[in-house]
């Protein structure tokens, strides 16, 4: 899925900027502050112009305006409904963003944009706060993918000297592997390729060896390229990519200069950045945030302060919470979409296998990793597979039809879904997570 692209980022930036000086001449008068007049006396009162505060997405949005209240105005850069990790800043955002005061973002790599933004001119009158000082960050995308414990760490193993299940899967992934390279090294046709790799499909189909997801990639991919949909190479590199369990944007990415952000603005994550979903850590950040905010904009300080001991309560309790709920369930092994929830499974002593085992929802799924999932799950009695809001949920949903289970929703607060309240606060989107773990984990 491409994420949603709200203009301008990377390079542009310089650019995005000079567009955004012109913005903010435009609009300046416009946005020129209008008195007030107290009737009683005639005389013309000037507002107040309050703190402005600019978050980067949900979560912050939802924390800061915890902690200000009423004392400054919070808005979001990027849009509740839209993708944070694929979204770009257009100059008109830009334009808006550099009458802010302050903006709040979240760090650990989850806004690439951010780095670049303050290094700009424009930009150098405003308090940049990275909500994630101070916290223990979990190491970034390492391929160890499970959380909390060591219960992935041998599932081929088992099913290999059970019943030869990985040694055919090899020898399958393999045979494809072999024809890619024969066309790759100009020693058959690209319609020879695709002809022999139908034929190893066809041996392979109904096999019962488990790998009818792979199968049903592969075919979905050479349809593509009959019809004419996709470029036959292209398609080949991505057949060979979901064999190999290889990203095939490796050696482009070194060719061109795009080493740390990928083809979709993917990055490569040091730290895992989804800190937001245990709560003492956003406590963290709430205090993080009430500190510069005191700081900047001391007239308010009090305001601030008292907010955030409140909020900071709140998270308390949600914590305390949640330890209840999974703290009599029968199972503590969940499979979420993306790789976003070790924090929240280190927290409350859960294990969890991500459907998409890395940081960002955007990354490819391999053949193997379905392997991987459909081991884990039979391993640990799996029945739920959870998918997010805005997120296809065909991968969770095949998941669920290949081991007899169901789906349900498991949100990273990331971004809401139309369905959602647009006011629905942080808080009530947890709770509404943890009801469902409670049905996944069978909870009493």
């Amino acid at each position: 899925m491409k994420g949603s692209q709200i203009g301008i980022i990377g390079g542009g930036i310089a650019a995005a900027v000079i567009i955004a000086v012109l913005f903010v001449s435009m609009g300046a008068q416009n946005d020129a502050v209008v008195p007030t007049v107290d009737p009683q006396n005639d005389i013309a009162i000037e507002p107040e112009e309050k703190f402005l505060v600019y978050t980067t997405f949900y979560p912050l949005y939802q924390f800061t305006q915890g902690v200000a209240g009423d004392a400054a105005e919070v808005r979001i850069l990027i849009p509740s409904n839209a993708d944070p990790h694929a979204s770009e800043l257009g100059p008109q955002t830009i334009a808006a963003l550099t009458k802010a005061d302050m903006v709040i973002y979240n760090g650990a790599d989850f806004e690439p944009y951010i780095d670049e933004i303050m290094s700009a001119s424009d930009f150098a009158h405003i308090v940049f706060v990275d909500s994630s000082e101070g916290i223990d960050l979990m190491e970034g995308e390492a391929h160890d993918h499970s959380s909390h414990g060591s219960h992935g760490e041998d599932v081929h193993d088992d099913h290999s000297k059970e019943d030869g299940h990985d040694e055919h899967t090899e020898d399958f992934y393999k045979e494809i592997e072999h024809v890619i390279e024969e066309f790759e090294a100009g020693e058959i046709t690209q319609s020879q390729s695709i002809e022999e790799i139908e034929e190893i499909l066809s041996e392979h189909e109904g096999d019962g060896h488990g790998h009818e997801g792979a199968i049903e990639d592969i075919e979905h991919l050479i349809h593509e390229i009959e019809d004419g949909h996709i470029d036959g190479a292209e398609g080949l590199e991505e057949i060979h990519h979901l064999v190999s369990g290889e990203d095939v944007h490796d050696d482009h990415s070194k060719e061109d200069g795009h080493d740390e952000h990928g083809e979709e603005g993917a990055i490569d994550h040091t730290y895992d950045p989804h800190i937001w979903l245990d709560p003492i850590l956003a406590k963290a950040q709430v205090m993080t945030i009430a500190d510069h905010l005191q700081e900047s904009d001391p007239a308010h300080a009090e305001i601030y302060h008292d907010n955030a001991i409140s909020y900071a309560n709140q998270l308390d309790q949600l914590d305390q919470e949640i330890r209840s709920d999974v703290s009599s369930c029968a199972k503590d092994t969940f499979v979420p979409f993306h790789n976003a929830f070790s924090y929240f499974a280190e927290r409350y002593d859960l294990n969890t296998l991500a459907v998409i085992q890395e940081f960002s929802p955007e990354t490819p799924v391999t053949a193997k990793d379905i392997e991987e999932l459909i081991h884990f799950a039979e391993d640990n009695d799996i029945k739920y597979f959870f998918t997010e809001e805005n997120r296809n949920p065909k991968l969770a949903e095949r998941l669920a039809a290949e081991l007899g289970g169901d789906i349900l929703l498991f949100s990273p607060l990331e971004s809401l879904s139309e369905s959602d309240d647009p006011k629905v606060t942080y808080f009530e989107k947890m709770r509404q997570n943890v009801d469902n773990l409670e049905i996944a984990l069978e909870c009493n």
